[in-house]
C-alpha cells in the first residue's frame, strides 16, 4: 500500500478479538503542475511528488513547466526547494503587496516568471542553482520596495524586471518605445537597423 503515490504513511494493528484495523495517511497536494501551456494538470505533494491528475487546480498553486514529456506518477518535476520558495511566495504575497499568485511559470532555461492575479507579471531570472533559489528572497524584498511608487492594481502594468534586485525595473503597457532620431537631410542613412527591446529572458 505505501507503494501508492497518495499514501504517506499506513500503519496496520489488530483488535480483538479478529478484527484488522488499517490506518491510511494520505498526501495533500500543494501544487498543480503542467508541461507546457497544453499540459495536463498534475497534483504535487509537499515533497515536490507527482500524486496524479489534478481534478481543481483552482485550489492549489498553479505552476507551468517546460514543454515536454508529462511526468509520471512517482517522479519530482521540481527541485524541492524551488517548489517550498514558490509555495511560500505565494502565501506571503498578499501581506507583502497586496497581490494574489495566480500561478508561476518556469520555461526551458530555468527563468521563473510569477504571475499575479491582476495580470502583470514579476521576472525573477534564473533559478537553477541553489544560490539563485535563495535569491529569491531579495528579488521579493525589492518587490516590497517599490510598492509605494507602483499602483499593482493598475490594468496598465504589464511586468516588473526582479532579475537585478538592486534596480527593479517596472514597464507599463502605454509606454511608448523609444523615438527613433530622424536623420537630416544631408546625412547618410544609417546602415544598422532599429533595435526594439523586448522583454525577453535568454538561457544565457
Amino acid at each position: 500500500m505505501t507503494a501508492t503515490a497518495w499514501v504517506r504513511e499506513a500503519t496496520v494493528s489488530t483488535e480483538l478479538p479478529d478484527r484488522v484495523v488499517v490506518a491510511v495517511d494520505e498526501w495533500q497536494p500543494v501544487a498543480a503542475y503542467r508541461a507546457g501551456p497544453q499540459g495536463r494538470p498534475l497534483y504535487l505533494s509537499d515533497r515536490g511528488i507527482v500524486l496524479g491528475p489534478a481534478a481543481d487546480r483552482t485550489a492549489v498553486l498553479d505552476i507551468q513547466g517546460p514543454a515536454g514529456a508529462e511526468p509520471r506518477v512517482g517522479q519530482a518535476p521540481l527541485e524541492l526547494p524551488l517548489l517550498t520558495a514558490l509555495v511560500n511566495i505565494q502565501r506571503q504575497l498578499p501581506a507583502l503587496i497586496g497581490q494574489t499568485v495566480a500561478g508561476f511559470q518556469v520555461d526551458g532555461c530555468g527563468n521563473l516568471t510569477l504571475v499575479a492575479g491582476k495580470g502583470w507579471r514579476a521576472l525573477f531570472g534564473r533559478v537553477i542553482t541553489p544560490e539563485e533559489v535563495a535569491a529569491l528572497k531579495d528579488k521579493l524584498a525589492a518587490l516590497k520596495s517599490i510598492s509605494t511608487d507602483v499602483d499593482f492594481n493598475s490594468p496598465d502594468l504589464d511586468y516588473v524586471n526582479l532579475m537585478n534586485p538592486s534596480e527593479p525595473a517596472v514597464k507599463l503597457k502605454s509606454a511608448k518605445p523609444p523615438a527613433t532620431p530622424t536623420p537630416s537631410p544631408a546625412a547618410k542613412p544609417s546602415p544598422t537597423p532599429s533595435v526594439v527591446v523586448q522583454p525577453v529572458i535568454s538561457c544565457a
